[in-house]
């Protein structure tokens, strides 16, 4: 199995050659590390050239204008050539034996095609924060046994499924069709592109052990304040219209793939009616805010009784929110 390492990089000189030194000293090392740069003008570039004099494995270094976050690990993947692709941050380090847990990880799971594992939260100077992303190991073990052995395609639809970026790992059969980013719809980050693509063509995957260490500071895109549960993936999707179009784009991305083990023609029938049935229940919930209060309600009830409300969302609390939302008119809706 050829392992390729991504990392974006932006301004990233205080503290790239940290994150460097920890893929240096894996267990199991890449077999190519590419490291895709968003116009820095600091000394990222010599850090970088450093760092590929002092390893064994290539090193590929993209320079290119300002793209934004996205378009940036696009880049780093475009160019990778490994059987399977681990993402990285320049911020964070990474515990010993990360790259060798995610490549047992897929050769223990043929039918896995997208992994996630969890991350102690540290400070700016790697001091522990005394907690994972996860919010704990009791947590993650759960996470990982509702996604390993339950329905991922359901918690994807519920947005129980909060992956960050530099915890991913995906097979470079998605490479692809990740690399075909939709540029008209807006907000579809990195994390949650992969995941969508992932989880439509194949199986996720999820380590519940700690494998980074996710350093917190006032420079970074995204922060871990506290555990990353299910009601945050909830509120992300609150917005109805935004996230009934990347729904709808998903159905061209799920497909039969004879190289993927478990891909059937049965698994994507099931998955194209779900994703039609959750469609359809967030256009209906999107009504709420401005419809027939009498039809409104009905609705609710009718789609409680299906018990719609318990598979896509949060089962009587989303109703009751709903509820509350028909009969005060609110436009700020949580699922």
């Amino acid at each position: 199995m050829k392992i390729s390492v991504i990392i974006p990089t932006y301004q990233s000189g205080r503290f790239l050659e940290e994150a460097l030194v920890s893929i240096q000293n894996q267990s199991r090392l890449p077999d190519e590390l590419v490291i895709s740069d968003d116009g820095s003008t600091d000394n990222t570039h010599n850090i970088v050239e450093r760092f590929a004099q002092s390893v064994t494995f290539p090193v590929f270094f993209l320079n290119h204008k300002p793209s934004g976050i996205t378009d940036n690990y696009l880049h780093a993947l475009e160019q990778a050539t490994g059987d399977v692709v681990i993402v990285g941050d320049h911020d964070d380090v990474w515990l010993k034996h990360r790259i060798q847990s995610i490549e047992e990880f897929f050769n223990q799971s043929p039918e896995v095609v997208v992994v996630s594992c969890d991350s102690a939260v540290v400070d700016a100077e790697l001091l522990s924060l005394g907690k994972t992303v996860r919010s704990g190991v009791k947590k993650s073990t759960r996470l990982s046994k509702r996604i390993n052995e339950g329905d991922d395609f359901l918690l994807f639809l519920r947005g129980r499924l909060p992956l960050l970026a530099h915890s991913l790992a995906f097979r470079s059969i998605l490479k692809e069709t990740l690399l075909k980013h939709p540029k008209h719809i807006p907000a579809w980050y990195f994390e949650e592109w992969v995941s969508c693509v992932g989880v439509c063509n194949g199986k996720l995957g999820f380590i519940r052990d700690a494998l980074t260490l996710y350093r917190q500071h006032n420079t970074q895109t995204t922060k871990a304040s506290r555990g990353v549960t299910g009601d945050d993936m909830a509120v992300a999707t609150s917005k109805y219209s935004s996230r009934i179009e990347k729904m709808e784009y998903c159905k061209s991305l799920i497909s039969f793939h004879k190289e993927i083990a478990g891909s059937t023609q049965r698994m994507v029938n099931y998955k194209r009616n779900m994703l039609e049935d959750y469609i359809i229940f967030l256009k209906l919930r999107d009504g709420f805010k401005g419809g027939s209060k009498v039809k409104s309600i009905y609705l609710a009830f009718k789609m409680l009784l299906t018990r719609k409300y318990h598979y896509f969302a949060q089962g009587c609390i989303s109703f009751g929110l709903d509820i509350g939302i028909i009969f005060s008119s609110a436009s700020k809706v949580r699922i």
